[in-house]
């Protein structure tokens, strides 16, 4: 009997972290053809004997890459972006030190807030669990507890319960800075957005205000809207309706210190190809391109994201239903659905 498609890819993870852990703990040098024996063979430059960690690299560089063509829907689950943003960040600033060196370098910066109890939830963690009183009768005479209680109901009909109560916590957001080497002057900031940079809370009052305050000095910014919850960031498009919301899931804004007020807008969808641009910097020095998809595909392996995400649901949030309706096709091509 034909084994179907899903077995098909559970055997194959199997072999794949059997693989791993046999080049891992093997005392012995082993052969590259050995650890991977059909798995893109075609792919390795030349056969040969290798040490334990080159079939390790070979296989993480195999791991089954995001199905999208850009941004992954998958990986703005709340569940998941913290991760992700984290992963992210330190990605680029890796993939753009050795394009930056020596004239400048990068810095991977912090920030952290309180969140108010109201607005944990978007930071993963719970808010308030609600258990409904139910007192079925008035307090004996006094107002007082009676102890030694052995169940959750004394025989007064008051309903006893453990709740959990708001506590505040601290949030820690991550982003880049590019340093001009001689001076040490920030000439760039390079922001990724969390979900609470887009909702009302302290969050986004603490981003805002970071945003303004580099807005009104020379320093470029470059903010990367990979979220498509919550409240963009205030832009006004010249020639763009005013009552219209700018088209595009996602964003990307790199505000020029001397171009101010203008900033260059990306708005691209789940259906588009992330757009790659380039990183501001000193007048009259080559700027890099910044190549996103290959960052954020980077992090889809590094994460293990494939082994996470369960294509056959749907993402959070959820789509829109024409783009539901072109993820889905996508997704059943691709032997996922």
């Amino acid at each position: 009997m034909t084994a179907s498609p899903e077995l098909r890819r559970v055997h194959l993870a199997i072999e794949r972290r059997q693989r791993i852990h046999r080049a891992l703990t093997s005392p012995v040098r082993i052969k590259l053809s050995d650890a991977m024996a059909h798995h893109h063979t075609s792919r390795i430059g030349q056969k040969g004997t290798v040490g334990p960690q080159e079939p390790v690299r070979q296989m993480q560089e195999e791991m089954m890459p995001s199905p999208f063509p850009g941004m992954d829907p998958y990986l703005e689950n709340p569940g998941l972006w913290p991760g992700v943003h984290n992963w992210l960040i330190a990605t680029l600033g890796e993939d753009l030190s050795p394009l930056l060196l020596p004239r400048y370098y990068v810095a991977l910066e912090e920030r952290v807030y309180i969140a108010e109890p109201e607005r944990l939830d978007l930071v993963g963690r719970p808010d308030v669990v609600v258990v409904p009183a139910n007192v079925e009768s008035q307090l004996p005479s006094g107002g007082q507890m009676p102890g030694g209680l052995a169940s959750s109901q004394n025989a007064s009909g008051i309903q006893v319960l453990t709740a959990e109560v708001p506590m505040p916590d601290e949030v820690r957001e991550t982003y880049l800075e590019i340093h001009e080497a001689v001076s040490g002057e920030v000439v760039t900031v390079v922001e990724i957005l969390s979900p609470t940079d887009k909702r009302p809370g302290e969050g986004r009052r603490v981003y805002e205000a970071k945003r303004l305050q580099t807005l009104g000095t020379r320093t470029h910014l470059v903010e990367i809207d990979l979220l498509r919850s919550g409240e963009p960031l205030p832009l006004w498009p010249r020639d763009w309706p005013q009552d219209h919301p700018l088209s595009g899931d996602y964003r990307i804004a790199i505000a020029r210190g001397d171009r101010r007020p203008l900033a260059d807008v990306f708005a691209f969808t789940v259906r588009n190809a992330i757009p790659v641009f380039a990183l501001p910097l000193r007048r009259g020095d080559d700027e890099p391109q910044v190549d996103l998809s290959t960052s954020l595909q980077k992090v889809f392996d590094r994460g293990g994201y494939a082994l996470r995400i369960d294509c056959r649901s749907e993402p959070v949030p959820p789509l829109r239903p024409e783009d539901a309706a072109w993820a889905d096709a996508l997704l059943r091509s691709r032997g996922l659905r």
